[in-house]
């Protein structure tokens, strides 16, 4: 059962851990959310490489365009990175390098790729001094280093002029705060000061540091701040704590102290601080109790507390608060406060940053020069500790891919399902089923381009086609598919779903029971700009699908996907997304665009869809509005999507961009040479790789997130 520490005031928003699952084992999985190894694209890839800048005023504001052509993190193969600087912060995107391509992108093309029209005074700079400029810009974007308050309040204190005048911690807080780090002697301190004096003592003697995973974190602790007699309101302590974005406030007491009164966010009187940790160490259970409280303005950010939110090891305690509370700050940052601070500075230095390279001649730099300026730019960063080092994975490796069939050969992959331990493989030479070293063909010369395995009750459904015409859709019970030899094209008609002759596309519904189906199991076919709708009548193996309605559309779809229990399906065209309600067959525009969309998917979650686009995936209610305030921006164009409780994954070429679901945050981009998505079952993502012409078949496990409870 939650702990309340917090008083539920208007404004925040506040976790106790009572709406994370159970079985959801926080402690084994963290992740920094926009770590600055996946953000910090120009220090990492641009900087001291020769590349291209353009400059330039669109509506007469100033606009900066940077491209480079590397091969990093990309498996050595080429391809080109993009970004655009502007006032709202930077955009990053990738595009292919084919072998036909120029080894240099016309400035015309960068402004194509994120559809700047209109733009005047169009300029390449070619000063290498432009990185200095550009490595601030990047900069402005967000700390690589942190500065966490944390308050000391004792049993019955209300406001935070009596939390601030305490002066004599108690054990169990000087053990709380020394598990978060070293205490280190102030004077002369050479690493990140957070703002203290290390020269002159004014800030007080000692302090609290550490470092995690490439940050170098100075908590400002209430106790160890020079403490005023004649100043009831403690100000030099509020000058440090108050000016701080997150705040830790571990509330004392012991075992016979009840929780009151309760921690209220609001006492602590600051423009700054957005998220407040509150921490109270239960002595008799010898455990810390942990709440946040989050002002509204601010996005929501993970990870999610544990259920209860209770820590027996002060080694977890710290682990977790420290990516909480980061990942906390980088969320604070879209608040109206910092945004529009950071909107001003970044728009004032994209001006000085115009104004001083758009005027006279320049002279083309040698190659050289570019990659000295930008080395001794990173020297500088990296000595002053301000260089972006930070990693994602905050424990043991967080997302390893594990290859389940190594280098298969039995004709090209076209699609795949997991069967239990055993892989489902559609080729261009039958269907397969692999387990292990074992590999045996189960449909022989038919050309399956669609399948999906329903594992509990027992059915593999497929779809074939036809080159220039459409195909059947195949319903075939598990067993049967594992005795004796492959099913030869001929006997596939036995298993065929009447009416679903030329389809080009099927999605299947979701369902409950798993040994009869009646009206529970759903399928829908497409076949032109038709969408017929089946139902499952009568037992697993002896039963049937029995077409119940038939839905006409405009266009013939290139994207179905049921949702809302089945009740309705999304279909994509060229240039829309349309939900149809099959009660009644109402048919309601959910999303149009500008221009072509090139629907990839549509993704049910829960009372929300995920449309996925040319490189966005955006959220949509039922009724066609838009239900969360961001967008799932893929740095690359993705040929699949996949949701997986609580992560998305777009697939690139080379990689597999995985973003939170909680924010949209980029939290990881795994390596996958030549990927293929396949399919996602509960607990990973199926995907192949090919690599010098060798396939293997590769397991993206997410089951790191469960207890093995």
């Amino acid at each position: 059962m939650a702990t309340n520490l917090v008083k539920r005031v208007p404004g925040y928003r506040f976790e106790d851990g009572s709406s994370t699952p159970a079985t959801m084992n926080v402690f084994q999985h963290l992740v920094l959310e926009d770590a600055e190894g996946e953000t910090r694209w120009y220090f990492k890839y641009f900087l001291g490489h020769d590349h291209k800048n353009i400059i330039g005023l669109v509506d007469e504001k100033p606009f900066l365009v940077s491209a480079v052509l590397t091969d990093q993190d990309n498996n050595g193969n080429l391809q080109w990175r993009l970004i655009r600087w502007r006032k709202e912060g930077s955009e990053r995107l990738c595009l292919p390098f084919l072998e036909k391509d120029k080894k240099e992108l016309a400035s015309g093309d960068m402004l194509k790729v994120f559809g700047i029209k209109n733009a005047d005074k169009v300029k390449e700079v070619l000063d290498p001094d432009v990185q200095e400029d550009l490595l601030v810009l990047e900069e402005q974007e967000g700390a690589v280093n942190f500065k966490f308050g944390i308050l000391y309040a004792k049993p019955g204190q209300r406001t935070d002029d009596e939390m601030f005048s305490n002066n004599d911690p108690s054990p169990a807080f000087n053990e709380f705060v020394e598990a978060l780090g070293t205490k280190v002697d102030l004077k002369g301190f050479d690493k990140f000061r957070g703002g203290l004096d290390v020269k002159t003592g004014t800030t007080g003697t000692h302090s609290i540091w550490t470092s995690y995973h490439g940050h170098q974190i100075m908590f400002h602790v209430s106790t160890m701040l020079p403490f005023s007699a004649d100043n009831a309101q403690q100000l030099e302590r509020k000058r440090h704590l108050g000016n701080d974005i997150v705040t830790i406030v571990f509330v004392d007491g012991d075992a016979s102290t009840p929780y009151e009164p309760l921690f209220d966010p609001d006492e602590i009187k600051s423009h700054f601080i957005h998220v407040n940790a509150i921490v109270r160490y239960d002595p008799s259970r010898q455990q810390y109790l942990l709440n946040m409280a989050t002002k509204d303005c601010v996005n929501e950010y993970g990870p999610p507390l544990p259920n209860p939110a209770v820590f027996s090891h002060k080694a977890d305690l710290r682990e977790f608060l420290l990516v909480k509370l980061m990942n906390g700050e980088k969320a604070s940052y879209s608040a109206p406060v910092f945004l529009k601070k950071m909107e001003r500075t970044l728009d004032t230095l994209l001006g000085e940053t115009q104004k001083k390279f758009m005027a006279g001649n320049q002279t083309p730099p040698v190659t050289l020069k570019m990659h000295e300026v930008g080395q001794i730019l990173r020297v500088k960063r990296i000595q002053s500790g301000l260089a972006p080092t930070s990693r994602v994975d905050a424990g043991s490796s967080a997302w390893a891919p594990v290859t389940v069939v190594d280098g298969f050969s039995n004709g090209t992959i076209v699609c795949g399902a997991l069967w239990g331990e055993r892989v489902v493989i559609a080729t261009t030479a039958g269907v397969f089923v692999t387990h292990g070293d074992l590999c045996q063909k189960i449909i022989d010369k038919q050309s399956i381009v669609q399948l999906t395995v329903i594992e509990r009750p027992g059915l593999l459904i497929c779809r074939s086609n036809k080159s220039g015409k459409g195909g059947h859709v195949y319903v075939f019970p598990l067993d049967l598919l594992l005795i004796g030899n492959a099913v030869p094209k001929g006997r596939c008609k036995k298993f065929k779903i009447g009416k679903s002759s030329d389809c080009h596309l099927y999605a299947v519904g979701e369902w409950e029971t798993e040994t009869h189906f009646s009206g529970a199991l759903k399928l829908c076919v497409a076949v032109r700009n038709r969408v017929l709708v089946f139902e499952h009548i009568g037992p697993v193996v002896t039963g049937q699908f029995k077409m119940v309605q038939e839905l006409l559309t405009p266009d013939p779809p290139s994207v179905i996907s049921f949702c809302d229990n089945n009740n309705r399906v999304v279909v994509g065209f060229r240039t829309e997304f349309d939900l149809i309600t099959l009660k009644g067959s109402q048919i309601r525009e959910l999303f149009v665009a500008d221009g072509k969309v090139n629907p990839l998917q549509a993704i049910p979650v829960d009372n929300e869809v995920l449309l996925c686009y040319n490189h966005l995936s955006v959220f949509k209610d039922f009724v066609g509005k838009t239900s969360r305030n961001y967008d799932l921006k893929w740095t690359a164009v993705p040929s699949a999507v996949a949701y997986h409780v609580p992560f998305v994954c777009g697939f690139a070429a080379e990689t597999i961009e995985i973003r939170t679901l909680i924010n949209g945050k980029l939290v990881a981009s795994v390596p996958a040479p030549g990927n293929k998505y396949l399919t996602t079952t509960p607990d990973a993502v199926l995907y192949t790789t090919t690599v010098n012409g060798r396939v293997d078949i590769v397991r993206l496990a997410f089951d790191v997130w469960l207890s093995s409870a």
